[in-house]
């Protein structure tokens, strides 16, 4: 069933991106392309370096709450190992959030239960977020497009109830993650790794609940995640403004926490294809052509994707240069 769950989902994103490939005129494209604001794209990139300041703040909260403290610097270049290992990685990312667990172990010596702990925290605050924006999103869409066109309305109305599913089943995770604990237990009694994970677990539901007690903690990190993928929809509502395009923000934003959600889809690295198509089809349906819609993902995706790539790259290799200058010949760039 996962098999042939995964063959829809690859024929989903290829259909996608092969449908826009060949409807495209990539002349027009390119000339869009040639009339971006460089301004504009250097806002954009400037806007991006606040928001990779923010999730690090986060993480320093989040280890803090794990194992006392812990130093910004370490929490930055675990983060930027992480970013490296997303961008190598198709779909959820699951390798950039084992790249963080060991670049947290390996710079703040910190043990791989409390790092996966950490990641795990940060994780739920994240999804928590984004779940809420996107479940509003798909819900502003089926609003928006769903009484014009049936079909438009059926595929709303699933990607709601889906999205309700993975909302309640997380809520059940964070709040009685014993139900996990118990069928672990059932599957292989008193092994030593899953003893770990059910230790990792319980500590975990300590600090989260922890957490939840303190409500202007629990309301800060909420807020902060929220605040983080709007600031995404910002950043691609001054996009679209720049093409003198009218475009409303709740509009923008429902397409970009669709595409992310598309993304997660393991076609290529990076979600790269499932969310550029998605994105493009999304403005699509909004009244943008195909060939405007693939000149904005293309540049939201150079400064949200590729310049985080670059500059978490430099990042590692400015921090190996210290070790560099004093002949340490055994220095290496860990990613």
């Amino acid at each position: 069933m996962k098999r042939e769950y995964k063959l829809v989902l690859y024929a989903l994103g290829a259909f996608m991106l092969g449908y826009i490939v060949l409807s495209a005129d990539w002349i027009e494209f390119y000339t869009y392309l040639q009339v971006t604001p460089v301004k504009v794209i250097v806002l954009l990139l400037f806007y991006q370096c606040i928001t990779k300041l923010l999730i690090n703040i986060q993480w320093k909260s989040l280890a803090s709450e794990v194992c006392g403290e812990v130093s910004f610097l370490d929490v930055v270049l675990a983060n930027a190992t992480g970013d490296i290992m997303d961008g190598l990685t198709p779909g959820v990312k699951m390798g950039g959030e084992l790249g963080r667990i060991f670049a947290l172990k390996s710079r703040a010596d910190i043990d791989i239960a409390d790092a996966s702990i950490i990641v795990g925290l940060q994780k739920t605050f994240s999804l928590f977020s984004f779940l809420l924006l996107t479940l509003g999103s798909v819900t502003w869409f089926s609003l928006s497009f769903g009484g014009s066109d049936k079909y438009y309305l059926y595929i709303f109305t699933a990607a709601i109830a889906a999205f309700i599913v993975i909302f309640a089943a997380l809520i059940l995770f964070v709040l009685k993650p014993e139900t996990i604990m118990g069928r672990l237990g059932r599957i292989s009694r008193g092994s030593k790794t899953i003893i770990k994970i059910e230790e990792s677990l319980k500590k975990y539901s300590q600090i989260l609940r922890r957490l939840f007690s303190n409500k202007r903690l629990f309301c800060s990190q909420m807020l902060l995640g929220i605040f983080i993928w709007s600031f995404y929809a910002f950043k691609l509502h001054v996009l679209v403004k720049s093409y003198h395009i009218q475009m409303g923000f709740f509009s923008l934003a429902a397409i970009t926490f669709l595409s992310y959600a598309m993304g997660m889809i393991p076609l290529l690295p990076g979600g790269m294809g499932s969310f550029e198509s998605c994105m493009i089809l999304l403005l699509k349906l909004s009244g943008i052509s195909v060939e405007m819609g693939a000149a904005i993902a293309i540049v939201f995706r150079l400064v949200t994707f590729w310049f985080e790539f670059i500059l978490s790259g430099l990042i590692l290799i400015l921090a190996s240069v210290p070790a560099i200058c004093r002949g340490d010949n055994d220095v290496k760039i860990q990613v």
